[in-house]
């Protein structure tokens, strides 16, 4: 009678080995994923188009403020309990126009 032999039984596999791994696929499909949006002609548009507007608005608050502190100018103020609707309605509606922008 011939005994064959036994592999130890595996030890079970550590958690934080199985995290890692998802996580390096994770990566690996993020990197893909941006390297094809980074080509698309109208992603790249919009970034660029996006970029400026928010440079615009940074100079518009920054020379509001400058005006008022600096040089003392007499601006009106702004309730920010009436602004934060405005920004957030520009905001969907910007996200809504770019939708259907790239579905033609």
């Amino acid at each position: 009678m011939t005994t064959e032999p036994t592999m130890p039984p595996s030890a079970p596999r550590d958690p934080a080995d199985h995290l890692h791994d998802r996580m390096e696929a994770f990566g690996r499909e993020a990197q893909a994923a941006g390297e094809r949006f980074g080509k698309d002609p109208g992603v790249v548009s919009f970034g660029i188009w996006m970029g400026r507007l928010w440079g615009v608005v940074l100079i518009a608050v920054g020379l509001w403020f400058f005006a008022q502190v600096t040089l003392g100018w007499d601006l009106p103020t702004f309730d920010s309990n009436l602004v934060w609707p405005l920004v957030l309605i520009v905001i969907g509606g910007t996200i809504l126009v770019s939708g259907l922008a790239r579905r033609r």
